[in-house]
């Protein structure tokens, strides 16, 4: 919707259930914490136009936090954030700094660790990345279509591809990728042959 200089018009922004919802680490499940929330209606961050309070009924699932030290975040010092606090709100170890480059790549690594991957045609693919990203970055044009596919996980690649590739075929590439490249394109070919997305292809 647009307004003309001047105009004005009452608009009405429906709030569903998503609206409040978070995830619940404890529950596996999304939740709603009941309470009053300001709603607030801004030009920017530091030009508030309005505010509404609106009262929240939640689920009354149990707080995933509740007794765990959060000051840090309590008191918005998120400059120096400690690992323990970030594993407690992460309910989980927190992984490594660096990563590991001597383990096989899985399928939530992001195709710009091929740098290190166990075959060296997948490792070429991995140092033109990210050369073609350097190069944008370098003339002041950041590509964001490399940038995207320079930071995707291999699962991306079935995601991505409206069917066009499984998610068979993104395991085989990843299997080239770490090595074992005559397996590895053997079950792509049988991926590619038998995916879900030829089938569509043909009924069209």
């Amino acid at each position: 919707m647009s307004l003309a200089p001047g105009e004005t018009k009452r608009v009405t922004i429906e709030l569903d259930d998503k609206a409040f919802r978070y995830f619940n680490v404890k529950t596996n499940c999304f939740e709603i914490e009941g309470g009053t929330y300001d709603v607030m209606v801004a030009a920017s961050a530091e030009d508030i136009r309005l505010t509404v309070q609106v009262a929240v009924r939640g689920t009354d699932a149990p707080l995933p936090y509740e007794g765990k030290e959060f000051d840090c975040y309590r008191r918005a010092e998120l400059e120096n954030v400690p690992d323990s606090a970030f594993a407690a709100l992460l309910c989980r170890p927190i992984p490594p700094h660096n990563w590991d480059e001597k383990a096989p790549l899985e399928m939530n690594d992001a195709l710009m660790q091929l740098y290190y991957a166990k075959n060296p045609l997948a490792r070429l693919v991995g140092r033109k990345l990210q050369g073609m990203q350097a190069k944008s970055i370098a003339a002041g044009k950041p590509d964001l279509n490399i940038l995207f596919i320079y930071n995707m996980p291999f699962r991306g690649i079935a995601k991505m591809m409206n069917g066009m590739v499984s998610m068979e075929m993104a395991q085989s590439i990843l299997k080239m990728a770490n090595g074992h490249f005559l397996r590895g394109l053997g079950r792509l070919i049988k991926g590619f042959v038998t995916r879900p997305g030829l089938k569509k292809m043909e009924d069209k």
